[in-house]
């Protein structure tokens, strides 16, 4: 037996063995940084080192820092020499290998990579850098050694795809502080930032790694913008989620964050950052003195040595020391340094001030202030000390603590003779001064604070002595009060302060004090100037003392107090001073009767000059008397009653007091009820002496100037006071002084709108003086009588009369501003807008309906004005101010009531007409208002007689002079005129105008009769005149003034006869030249505009040579032949010609008629001498042109033609004759048609053959002009249509044979009308080429056809199409003709022409179709937007494709047509594909209105075919049409149920519903009635199943309402699959699809009868299909899955006992199928419902159980088995076991004839638990242990034949027992359960061998055989004993030993096969038994069976492997 060494050493060296051998096995990986495993090995170092050493010189250009041959590293910042390239990137470093290096080598180059791999921080995203880093990890394995390094480079990268390249080949140990990276490095995923925070929490060596980056990065010099914002995000959420921060974290954390403070850097974000960080800090833990003394002190320091550089600013730095100081403990001081740097910072008192409204900013200012304390004398400190102390929000703590240290220091210099000390002492004093002023109170503590502490220590005595201690505390405040030099006498410093005092009894006596020492001084005069200067001071500034004891005590001695401070300050200064203290806001009564009795005594009696001041500014607000006012008011009138102003506003207003003896009585009683009527009294009497004293006094533009203002005063009570003193200046003066006063007043006032008193006031209450004064004297204050005094004054104005001689007109333009007041001089033009004011207010309410005040003053304006109201109201219509705009529909209203109330008064008001129509032409006048003036106008002209005329020479002042007056009956016929034109000038006001030129120029022509007549002896006179003025050198000016007057009225004015002598004469003048001749043509010019004139002109003026071709006799005569001048040189027609041919004249046929007769005898005139009469020709030829262009009207009846061309061989007159022809032919078309030959024989021979641009020109436009005459001819005898093609077929036909000859360039287009003659012109030329296309291919014959359809092309798309149903149609009449003889219609290519005789007609006509269907299918091109264009004829493309349809649906009789129709179906493709979407939907609508069924056919296909191409956006846009189409298809699936037809609108349906448009909805649920019909027929149920999953889409929730008839049809559907599975692929397959898109879709509607129903269905499929080939499973998952969970498992509940019934033997498919469901259904439903109904599905299952009993159900018994693991999956611990338990007693208890079967079911179930769920099944073995064994114990006993059920059993048994042992882990099968099990699984080996094979399997169990199942547990149960159970080892191997010495050979043979098996795998734990192991093998050995002996010698074998040789043994 070896040795127990060997057995280790041999355990040893086959471990080494087997790991040497898998590392040899496997080939080691390259690390790469840039590339794959398999890139990274295909990269040799040299090719790596070739381009990293590029990389570093690209780097070395990015940073010069890479050339650096010393760099600072380390925590002091100490230097280092280092050479990167000549360590890392030389060929030297190329052949280095560190594992091969020393320690001190390797350290050295430890350190130079650390430093590269720094400063690489910046450039890491750098392509070059990655080249580098790839180096660096090939030949240095920086991912190995370096990881420190590595990380501290990538960290702030921590969520790049950098950092995750590296990550994944760095070599992390796992007990590194960086294992936490290894999930990240294994899921090859970034590290997020919230997972590092969590780290550093977690992990302080982490935390501290990451905090420090940044400090050494700061000194190190490499810091970047991202390792700055990893370092502040990282740390700041670092600090933010620690839960406790103790000592070991704030020693790393805090240097951290000060070192990059204290750096060298430049970089300010480097120290914000810390700043920020500092302050999280500080809010998180609470820091000690020290280190907070330390932040400060680091920050400011940085600070100041940055000031001026880019470093932190003040202000930064400010509100970081206050926030790290506000949530510490407050530090007693700071070091010396700091305070020093502090107020020197750039704007540090600033800042400060800034923040002294921060929360804890005493924190950092008290310690900062401390420091400074002796720094006073330096100026920054002194007045950072003042700012503080002046600053309004400063901390009562601050100034508190400032106050006791300058307290402190002010005391001690004063003990201390020190210089230094008394300069601070100085400083102090002087700055307590400030605290003096404002903070009195405070000083007063601290000095008294100051005083005790001085007298601790002190004798009891001093101690004792109260007063000395107030005294010295009173001087030491003397000491700080003021800012200004001390007086010299310590006594009057310390009574000027004590005048300063806060007690009102220190205050007064102070000023007795200073008046006594006044007093002393002047009498033995020794006061100094600084002393005087002291007390004039305190003097005046008790002037402002709100205690009227001090103001009492200060104006005891009034000419003292006067005498002393006049030096420094002036009266009135004086007096601004005291109006200061009683204005706005009054003060109390006493202060008030103090301040008052002064200036109204002492005061004005020293400066008498002042005296009106005082009672104008001082006392007049307090001198109205109220009832709550009463006693302040007596007060004030008790000191103007010592006063006795004799003169000014007050003079006498004591005696309406003195009436009341309202002054006399006890003035200290309480409040007593005063006598109101009295004090009314008294405030009469005063406001009526105030108002005379101002009407008396000899400035009164000075007083009213003070007392206007006085209107808008703040105190009531002066306020009221001043409108009462208007009130009665008002009814006090008269004539213009009281109209001036009026306007002054009213623009005082500011009234803009006029609101309603509150109150019921009458007239005479307003007029009145008692009831206004008694409202004032009640509440002065109130709105109410704000109102009233307003609404008063305004009454009194309204009712002023106007002044005497009153001159001015009402009509005065007012001044652009009403309200403005009047500062002319005339005072009678002041009173017309001072009405014009109140009639504005009045106007003006600012309530909806007139207010009393408002219709109180309208009512007092009229009344007081009268007879003068309407013009008035004519003035405020006409004003230009915008104030007006506002009123003038009042105004108009009011002139309208004024007007009808006179209208039978017999006054006569015409001359408010030129107002009225100058409102009518204002441009503010709206139509409403002109409305409203017309209805005045209308009243102008009533029928009561005239008495006398309203404002007659007055109205308009001077300019009444200037009227015309009319007659009664004149003005009627006017005014009934304009009324007439009401409703144009209503609606255009100038159109006024317009109505008086028409009515009032009637033209007066009797002063020129007289010129007319024959008897008149002026026309010589005048002709004379003209002849003589008309010469070359007449006077110009008489000339222009006879052309003036001619050109006007006159030349009109005459007849014919003297009109032309007057044009005879200016021709004949015009002869002899020179200026003659420009003036007469320029007049003749203008006066030429009548043909009748000018025909006169011609025929007198024209040559007297008779035609020669015609004969004379045929001439006309006239009745008149005007006389005919003869004329050998035309000079007078010359000039006549050239004036008509170079201006404007009237177009005229007879003046055409007659110039062109005029041009035939020129031209035929046979003129002597040189005269050339080309140029008479070419002006008579433009006038004719300029004439007839004139000419508008049909002159078809007259004979214009002219034949003058052929006498001349001029080009010029060839061009000429052309134009002229052409432009003839508009107005002469009968000439133009019978001469249009001619014209055109003409044209060619003459002009053809000239190519040049200008004659083709000519023949364009007399093409232009000639051919629309002959067009117009043909439209007017023939109509439209065919009749029209047919009557021009032979005109149009000389064109388009003659098409081809004219040069491509030279071809006109559009000469002829494209409606009428393109469609007959494009057939003509389609005919020309029909017979050579119809045998091209189409690409050839589109080429043929190029001609007609570039032609077709050039007009615009509406056009074309226009003309494509024009081609069809013809195409249709030839396509009958063809077809139906003997109708014979009428068509337009029924010609034959010559080529065509030989040919049939038929074929002819046939071909000439095709050909035509061609061309139209070709010719149609896609545009942009074609709805754009109009339609032509409405012929759009719907009518041009169901032409198409029309033809391609014809009924073939013969086969000639068969090829017609497939032309025309081609067409109808072509055409669809190019016309827009729009349009074919459009068509495809009109098609289906259709009654023919292959139209309809047509239609549908067509649209099923492109409707999916259609955009959403056009869908969208033809809504409607398509919601029409839908209905179309929904009247044909209503009619028809089956056919072709109804399947066409079936398929469309699906089409459309498949790229359906949202609101088409409605118009699909319409047809789905139809639809269902379909189905129910099932002649088209494939077609209309087809429908409906593209309707579940589309309509969505509308399909509820039919969801059940849906499902019901579909089920019967695959109901009757079932019976026949033929169509099962055609109608069971959509049926399916439906109920799985409803299914989807609406889920929640599948009820317990839908589901039910489809439940069934399944399983009868399953009854005929397989299961895993059942159609319906897919349905069922999605019904299981979606369907409501409680109904479904309801309803397999209730069709169990059915299912179970129904099954036979032979057929369980059905209840395969049931649990199929079953099991999709469990693992669908929620564990809650499980468990709810948990009691009817065990019943289920233990049913279905039984079943394999009944009907031998073992090939479905694997889904049953399946489903109940879902249920139980579905349970818990709870539910489960009772389940467990039931089946447990169902198999094992129960008494049952198939028990046997039972158990085996179990066993399958049990199995199949174990393989689901393993080892959590194993604590239910301990329930079943007995049962087992049992079942085990009973077959080792039985002594009967094992039967097939008895080795299933068995099997299942040993299958339970394998898998348990297999899936335990020792919880269940401990030691003394296996002992319990294990001789029961020995005892089974005889068993084994005697049991014969099972005839059914499990599914889940294997093919194994009885021997393999029992070998297989027994080498389990062993592998779960412990190695020191050995009596459980020994009993069992002794036990299955014992089995060899059986008499049957067969178990000897498996005894030692499983005891061969058991050494093989656990002979380790056996080894303690291999003697008597030996034993048995040696028996076996020598066995006479052969096997037993091959097994023995296999089991020694075994034995051997484990312990060794057992020979011997």
């Amino acid at each position: 037996m070896p040795s127990a060494l060997a057995t280790q050493l041999a355990a040893s060296a086959s471990l080494n063995a087997s790991l040497l051998q898998d590392r040899t096995s496997k080939k080691r990986q390259t690390a790469s940084y840039l590339f794959t495993g398999r890139d990274a090995d295909a990269h040799d170092l040299d090719s790596i080192h070739a381009v990293a050493a590029t990389a570093f010189t690209q780097l070395c250009a990015l940073s010069p820092i890479f050339h650096s041959k010393t760099i600072r590293r380390g925590q002091d910042g100490s230097s280092l020499d280092v050479d990167f390239e000549q360590s890392l990137f030389s060929d030297a470093a190329k052949d280095m290998d560190r594992t091969l290096q020393t320690r001190e080598v390797n350290a050295n180059l430890d350190r130079t990579i650390n430093a590269f791999l720094a400063f690489l921080g910046p450039w890491l995203l750098e392509v070059p850098t990655s080249k580098v880093l790839e180096w660096l990890v090939r030949r240095f394995r920086i991912n190995e050694f370096n990881i420190d390094a590595v990380l501290a480079l990538f960290l702030p990268y921590h969520e790049s795809p950098h950092f995750i390249k590296m990550l994944s080949i760095l070599h992390i140990p796992p007990t590194s502080i960086f294992a936490f990276l290894l999930p990240y490095k294994a899921a090859a995923k970034s590290l997020p930032k919230s997972a590092l925070v969590k780290e550093m929490v977690s992990n302080v060596g982490i935390a501290r790694f990451t905090a420090e980056l940044l400090p050494a990065a700061v000194k190190g010099g490499y810091s970047h913008r991202t390792l700055l914002a990893f370092h502040a995000a990282t740390v700041h959420d670092y600090l933010s989620g620690l839960p406790k921060m103790d000592d070991g974290i704030l020693a790393f954390i805090l240097p951290a964050l000060l070192d990059p403070v204290q750096g060298a850097h430049k970089d300010a974000d480097v120290s914000l950052c810390s700043y920020a960080l500092l302050c999280v800090l500080s809010q998180k833990v609470r820091l000690k003195s020290a280190a907070i003394i330390a932040i400060v002190g680091t920050m400011a320091a940085q600070v100041r040595k940055g000031q001026g550089k880019s470093g932190v600013s003040t202000a930064q730095f400010v509100k970081a020391a206050v926030a790290v100081c506000s949530s510490q403990d407050e530090v007693p001081e700071f070091p010396l340094g700091v305070g020093q740097a502090c107020p020197k910072m750039q704007g540090f008192q600033d800042e400060i001030c800034a923040r002294l409204k921060l929360s804890g900013v005493e924190k950092f200012i008290l310690p900062l202030v401390r420091s400074l304390r002796n720094q006073l004398c330096d100026s920054h400190v002194s007045s950072l000390f003042s700012s503080i102390i002046n600053h309004t929000e400063t901390p009562l703590t601050v100034t508190r603590c400032i106050t006791s240290v300058l307290v402190r220091l002010a005391t001690a210099s004063a003990e201390d003779e020190n210089e230094l000390s008394e300069s601070i002492g100085a400083a102090a004093r002087s700055l307590l001064g400030l605290v003096h002023q404002r903070h009195f109170e405070l000083l007063r503590d601290i000095a008294d604070e100051a005083v005790v502490s001085t007298d601790v220590g002190e004798s009891n005595k001093e101690k004792d002595d109260k007063k000395e201690h107030k005294k010295r505390t009173n001087e030491l405040l003397a000491s700080f009060s003021l800012s200004h030099p001390l007086a010299q006498s310590t006594d009057v410093n310390e009574v000027v302060v004590a005048s300063t005092d806060t007690s009102k009894d220190v205050r007064i006596d102070a000023v007795h004090k200073l008046y006594a020492i006044l007093r002393e001084g002047q009498a033995e005069h020794h006061i100094s100037s600084s002393d005087m200067a002291s007390i004039q001071s305190a003097l005046l500034g008790r002037v402002y003392d709100p205690h009227q004891g001090v103001l009492q005590a200060l104006y005891a001695s009034p000419d003292l107090f006067l005498s002393t401070t006049m030096p420094i300050t002036s009266p009135q200064k004086l007096l601004d001073s005291i109006i200061s203290q009683l204005q706005p806001t009054a003060p109390t009564r006493a202060v008030l009767k103090a301040h008052i009795a002064f200036l109204a005594g002492p005061f004005s009696k020293a400066y008498p000059e002042l005296g009106d001041v005082v009672q104008r500014d001082v006392l007049f607000p307090f001198l109205l008397a109220s009832k709550a006012k009463f006693k302040t008011a007596r007060s004030v009138w008790e000191a103007i009653e010592k006063s006795a102003f004799q003169s000014g506003w007050l003079g006498g207003c004591l005696e309406a007091w003195s009436r009341t003896s309202l002054l006399d009585g006890d003035n200290g009683r309480e409040d007593t009820e005063e006598d109101i009527e009295k004090i009314c009294e008294v405030n009469m009497g005063v406001v009526d002496m105030i108002a005379e004293n101002i009407l008396a006094s000899s400035d009164i533009a000075q007083d009213i100037e003070s007392l206007l203002p006085k209107l808008q005063a703040s105190m009531p009570h002066g306020r009221a006071l001043a409108y009462l003193v208007c009130r009665a200046l008002l009814k006090r003066s008269s004539g213009n002084q009281r109209i001036t006063f009026a306007s002054q007043i009213l623009h005082a006032m500011r009234i803009n709108t006029l609101e309603d008193t509150g109150d019921e006031l009458s007239q005479e209450e307003l007029l009145g003086d008692h009831e206004i004064t008694m409202k004032a004297t009640i509440k002065p204050g109130g709105r109410g009588t704000s109102r009233a005094l307003q609404a008063s004054i305004l009454v009194l104005i309204s009712n002023l009369a106007s002044p005497l001689n009153f001159s001015g007109s009402w009509l005065l333009v007012l001044p652009p501003d009403l309200l403005s007041g009047s500062g002319e001089s005339d005072v009678s033009q002041q009173y017309v807008p001072l009405m014009q004011n109140i009639y504005i207010l009045a106007c003006s309410s600012a309530s909806a309906p007139p207010t009393q005040v408002s219709t109180l003053l309208l009512q007092t304006l009229f009344l007081n004005l009268r007879e003068s109201s309407l013009a008035f109201l004519l003035g405020v219509l006409l004003s230009a101010s915008s104030a007006v705009d506002r009123v003038r529909t009042h105004a108009l209203l009011h002139i309208l009531a004024f007007l009808r109330g006179h209208s039978e008064t017999g006054v006569d008001f015409q001359t408010v007409l030129p107002s009225l129509m100058a409102v009518l032409l204002d441009s503010r006048t709206d139509k409403r208002d002109r409305a409203l003036l017309f209805e005045c106008i209308s009243l102008l002209s009533s029928a009561t007689e005239k008495k006398h005329v309203y404002g007659l020479d007055t109205i308009y002042g001077q300019a009444s002079s200037d009227l015309q007056y009319l007659d009664t009956k004149d003005l009627a016929i006017y005014v009934e005129a304009m009324v007439a034109c009401r409703d144009q000038v209503v609606q255009d006001a100038y159109y006024l105008k317009v109505f008086h030129q028409r009515h009032l120029e009637e033209a007066n022509t009797n002063h020129l009769s007289d010129l007319c007549t024959e008897e008149s002896e002026a026309w010589p006179v005048f002709l004379a005149t003209l002849h003589t003025y008309f010469q070359s050198n007449a006077n110009r000016d008489a000339r222009t003034l006879l052309a003036s007057t001619l050109e006007q009225r006159l030349f009109t004015s005459l007849d014919l006869e003297r009109r032309s002598e007057i044009c005879i004469l200016l021709l004949r003048t015009s002869a002899q030249g020179g200026e003659a001749l420009l003036a007469a043509k320029n007049l003749l010019g203008k006066l030429l505009k009548d043909p009748l004139l000018i025909i006169y002109l011609l025929t007198v003026l024209q040559p007297s040579q008779a035609d020669a071709g015609t004969p004379v006799g045929k001439k006309a005569k006239l009745d008149r032949q005007p006389q005919t001048v003869e004329s050998h040189d035309l000079q007078e027609l010359t000039i006549l010609a050239e004036v008509l041919g170079t201006t404007d004249i009237p177009g005229s046929i007879d003046l055409v008629s007659h110039l062109l007769e005029t041009l035939g005898k020129v031209i035929r005139s046979e003129v002597s001498g040189t005269f050339n009469t080309n140029y008479v020709c070419q002006m008579l030829t433009t006038a004719i042109e300029r004439s007839a262009d004139q000419i508008t009207m049909d002159s078809s009846g007259t004979n214009l033609a002219p034949n003058t061309p052929g006498f001349t061989d001029n080009p010029q007159t060839f061009n000429a004759a052309l134009l002229l022809m052409a432009n003839l032919a508009r107005l002469s078309p009968d000439s133009v048609l019978h001469n249009v030959m001619s014209i055109f024989t003409f044209m060619g021979s003459n002009v053809f053959h000239r190519d040049d641009s200008y004659s083709f020109r000519v023949v364009q436009s007399t093409i232009n002009n000639i051919v629309p005459v002959m067009v117009s001819a043909l439209r007017d005898k023939f109509s439209k249509g065919l009749e029209l093609y047919l009557g021009s077929r032979e005109f149009l036909r000389i064109f388009t044979d003659a098409f081809h000859h004219v040069p491509r360039h030279r071809r006109q287009k559009s000469v002829l009308g494209p409606q009428e003659f393109l469609a007959p012109l494009c057939m003509l030329l389609v005919d020309k080429v029909a017979n050579r296309a119809v045998r091209q291919s189409v690409e050839e014959a589109q080429t043929t056809l190029s001609l007609p359809m570039a032609l077709l092309r050039h007009f615009p798309y509406p056009v074309q199409v226009f003309v494509l149903c024009e081609v069809i149609r013809e195409c249709l009449r030839l396509t009958s003709r063809l077809s139906g003889p003997s109708d014979d219609p009428v068509t337009f290519l029924d010609y034959i022409r010559d080529e065509e005789h030989s040919t049939s007609s038929t074929s002819v006509l046939k071909r000439r179709v095709q050909v035509l269907l061609l061309f139209a299918s070709g010719t149609l091109v896609p545009v942009a937007d074609e709805r754009q264009l109009p339609l032509v004829e409405s012929s759009s493309t719907k009518d041009l494709i169901s032409l198409l349809v029309s033809l391609a649906t014809t009924q073939v009789e013969n086969d000639d047509l068969v090829t017609i129709t497939s032309a025309a179906q081609v067409a109808i493709a072509r055409v669809t594909n190019v016309i827009s979407a729009g349009e074919f939907l459009s068509a495809v609508e009109v098609m289906l209105q259709s009654v023919e069924p292959q139209v309809n056919i047509g239609a549908l296909s067509i649209l099923s075919e492109r409707i999916p191409l259609i955009t959403e956006s056009v869908r969208s846009e033809y809504k409607a049409t398509m919601i029409q189409i839908i209905g179309h298809i929904n009247e044909v699936i209503s009619r028809l149920s089956a056919g072709t037809l109804a399947e066409a609108a079936l398929a469309a349906l699906k089409a459309i519903a498949s790229t359906y448009s949202p609101g088409e909805e409605v118009a699909l649920k319409e047809t789905l009635p139809h639809i269902l019909k379909a189905m129910r027929s099932r002649a088209s149920v494939t077609t209309a199943l087809a429908v409906l999953p593209c309707y579940i889409h589309a309509l969505g929730p509308r399909m509820i309402p039919y969801f059940k008839e849906i499902v019901e049809e579909c089920r019967l559907i695959l109901r009757e699959n079932l019976e026949d599975q033929s169509h099962f692929a055609s109608t069971g397959e959509p049926a399916l699809a439906v109920l799985r898109g409803l299914l989807t879709s609406f889920p929640a509607f599948y009820g317990p009868v839908e589901a039910k129903g489809v439940v069934k269905l399944y399983i009868e499929y399953s009854s005929t299909f397989a299961t895993p080939s059942n159609p319906l499973t897919t349905l069922m998952k999605a019904l299981a899955k979606r369907a409501a969970p409680d109904v479904l498992l309801r309803i397999l509940y209730e069709l169990w006992p059915n299912v179970s019934k129904e099954q036979t033997k032979e057929d369980v498919n059905g209840l395969i199928g049931y649990f199929t469901i079953l099991k999709q259904t469990l693992k669908s439903v929620p564990r809650p419902e499980v468990v709810e109904q948990l009691r009817q599905i065990s019943k289920v299952f233990m049913e279905a159980f039984d079943v394999k009993m009944s009907y031998g159900f073992t090939e479905g018994e694997s889904h049953v088995i399946s489903a109940f693991i879902e249920l139980v999956v579905k349970l818990n611990e709870s539910t489960f076991r009772p389940l467990f338990r039931r089946l447990h007693d169902w198999a094992f208890v129960d008494h049952h004839s198939g028990n046997i079967e039972r158990k085996i079911t179990f066993c399958r179930i049990y199995t199949a638990l174990l393989d689901y769920f393993k080892a959590l099944m194993n604590p239910y073995m301990l329930t079943l242990l007995r049962s087992l064994t049992e079942v085990l114990q009973s077959f080792v006993c039985s002594t009967a034949p094992y039967s097939s059920l008895d080795a299933t059993l068995w099997s299942g048994v040993m299958q339970i027992l394998s898998k348990s042992f297999t899936n335990d882990n020792g919880v269940i099968w401990r030691e003394d359960n296996i002992s319990a099990i294990l001789p029961h699984l020995i005892s089974q080996l005889p068993t084994a061998t005697r049991l014969p094979m099972p005839t059914a399997t499990l599914v889940s169990i294997s093919t194994q055989t009885h021997k393999q199942l029992l070998t297989t547990s027994l080498v389990s149960l062993v592998t779960l004993l412990p190695a020191g159970a050995s009596d459980a080892l020994k009993k069992f191997n002794l036990s299955l030993l014992m089995h060899t010495r059986s008499e049957d050979a067969r178990l000897r043979v498996f005894a030692l096969e499983c005891a061969t098996e058991v050494w093989k795998v656990e002979g380790a734990k056996l080894i303690g038994f291999v003697a008597e192991t030996a034993t048995f093998v040696a028996e076996c050995a020598e066995d006479e069976n052969d096997s037993v002996v091959r097994e023995a010698h296999k089991l020694k074998d075994a034995v051997e492997s484990v312990a060794g040789s057992i020979h011997g043994l």
